[in-house]
């Protein structure tokens, strides 16, 4: 499901932060903002989900990032979030 999806961008955008900031332990955050996420084709059981995010913006405690999702070499979704780290 989507939502599956977003929640594994919302992760990978968590550890990239951390591992940005030099923490060793994971660096708390709720998810603030989902925006422009587009499914565009389903991922089925026993295909292995790639997910590459970058860091967009940063201000203050609030982070957004671009999320890409694939499947082998397809585009199955992409968007932005937003991570509150405060």
């Amino acid at each position: 499901p989507g939502v599956l999806m977003i929640e594994a961008a919302a992760q990978s955008a968590g550890a990239l932060i951390g591992a940005k900031r030099g923490e060793n332990d994971p660096v708390p955050f709720s998810l603030a903002q989902v925006s422009d996420f587009r499914m565009k084709r389903p991922v089925l059981p026993g295909q292995t989900l790639e997910i590459s995010v970058t860091l967009d913006r940063e201000f203050g405690g609030l982070c957004t990032f671009k999320a890409r999702l694939r499947v082998e070499d397809t585009t199955v979704a992409a968007g932005s979030v937003t991570l509150n780290t405060t």
